[in-house]
């Protein structure tokens, strides 16, 4: 019986589910330490309060100039102003888990 490499098969389903998002539209942004240490360039919104959390336009226009990447909470949902703004700016959405 020939053993499974963990890593492999992690590397594989990565590779998969990423690949499915992709079909779906989903923009995948990688995440790491050095990302993290230039919290200037991300803009965080709070949305705890929502219920099903919906980004708008003017929640981009409000927040400024000064970022290139925002971080929202997965499964927002992403109104058509705010994704025309989002492409017009080149802005990369990142998604965190709440």
């Amino acid at each position: 019986m020939s053993g499974i490499n963990i890593k492999k098969l992690i590397e594989l389903i990565v590779t998969e589910v990423i690949n499915e998002l992709d079909k779906r539209g989903y923009e995948i942004t990688f995440v790491d330490n050095k990302d993290n240490e230039n919290k200037n360039d991300s803009y965080e919104i709070d949305m705890r309060e929502f219920k099903t959390p919906v980004l708008t336009e003017n929640m981009l226009t409000q927040a400024g100039n000064n970022f290139s990447r925002i971080v929202i909470p997965k499964g927002t949902v992403i109104t058509p102003g705010a994704k025309e703004f989002i492409n017009k700016k080149r802005i990369k959405i990142i998604y965190k888990q709440i």
